[in-house]
């Protein structure tokens, strides 16, 4: 994948956020660093769990999903699109 390609991603936090010790903020400047990079965002913000997470990944259509969850990131997705997010963590 070239630094051409653009990508989108879906982020959102798991949980009720900032009760697990994790930067409520994190997923919010990630997002906005996507966005800065060119690619497109969907930002869901806090949702209550990964069932609708993934609902809407799959509705949105996404090339690879980021989730916050109690401090760690999880990606998921094309091989190429995740290898390309963790670049730019």
């Amino acid at each position: 994948m070239d630094a051409s390609t653009r990508l989108r991603v879906l982020i959102a936090q798991v949980g009720p956020g900032g009760d697990d010790g994790a930067d409520p903020e994190a997923a919010g400047r990630f997002a906005r660093a996507l966005r800065d990079a060119g690619h497109e965002v969907v930002y869901l913000g806090v949702v209550p769990d990964r069932d609708v997470l993934a609902a809407v990944a799959l509705q949105e259509d996404v090339d690879a999903t980021c989730l916050v969850d109690g401090g760690r990131w999880v990606l998921d997705g094309d091989e190429d699109a995740v290898r390309h997010l963790r670049d730019l963590q």
